[in-house]
């Protein structure tokens, strides 16, 4: 099992795949390298692409504490040492976006282009009083019951509807979380602001967005696209928060397009 030490007594667990220039992939809160099941093999055809879990999440540690985004990103940086990557496609989604986001301002020249799915650039009001929601959830009924009051934020009714199988196996996978790293994890993410410094991202970048994506919609991606110099936007039709799951194919193409106008 591949794991590369970040931090003293810290190590995250990660993937590479495929060939050619690198591609990173960063999974949004509680998510795991397996939220790029879709990606990994049409991307890994032409790019070396590397997954990994952030702390507190998959097969990676989980400190106590140590969950803002700035924490993140200095993992990002230290696994990318270690792995001898050089100019990266940079790809986050939802808190991995804003990662991506952290990372692209903080390292230029690390970042070959930006492609950002689903976030925003700081904990706006009605995000934090969401994601607390969550919280307050986990701590009266566990992971089972933040799962249940989480799912209608985070996909499209369409989606929930015609899938109920899967709907079950990510409940299951959830359950494999460790409580207090939730609670880290979603509570010190409320501390991040990358919204004064968007203006300094060099990389061409790409927001992604799905069209019913209430969690963060689309007047988060309008304020993200006036402050980032080199940004356009492609909205993603039928679909809630999470596009590289529930419209994978259209997901693919688009960020594989825009990765190949900027090797």
């Amino acid at each position: 099992m591949p794991r590369a030490s970040v931090e003293e007594s810290l190590e995250l667990y990660y993937e590479l795949h495929g060939r050619g220039n690198p591609v990173i992939m960063i999974n949004g809160l509680t998510s795991t390298v397996e939220s790029w099941r879709y990606q990994v093999p049409a991307f890994s055809e032409r790019y070396q692409v590397l997954v990994y879990d952030c702390r507190g999440q998959g097969r990676s540690d989980k400190p106590s504490s140590g969950y803002t985004g700035q924490h993140h990103t200095a993992d990002l940086l230290a696994l990318t040492s270690h792995l001898q990557l050089g100019k990266a496609h940079v790809v986050g989604h939802s808190f991995g976006a804003y990662i991506a986001l952290n990372y692209a301002i903080e390292y230029p020249d690390k970042v070959r282009s930006l492609v950002v799915s689903d976030t925003a650039g700081e904990a706006y009001p009605l995000i934090e009083k969401i994601l607390r929601s969550w919280v307050d959830a986990q701590e009266h009924g566990g992971l089972d019951l933040r799962f249940d009051i989480s799912l209608p934020w985070l996909y499209a009714e369409s989606f929930i509807g015609s899938n109920p199988r899967k709907i079950r196996l990510f409940r299951e996978a959830f359950r494999k979380n460790d409580l207090n790293a939730v609670r880290g994890l979603t509570l010190e993410s409320l501390e991040n602001d990358a919204t004064p410094r968007l203006r300094e991202i060099k990389a061409p970048t790409l927001l992604v967005l799905g069209e019913e994506d209430i969690l963060t919609p689309f007047r988060y991606a309008e304020k993200l696209l006036e402050q980032i110099p080199d940004a356009r936007l492609s909205v993603i039709k039928g679909c809630g928060h999470v596009p590289p799951i529930e419209k994978h194919r259209e997901f693919n193409q688009i960020v594989l397009e825009f990765l190949g106008e900027n090797d």
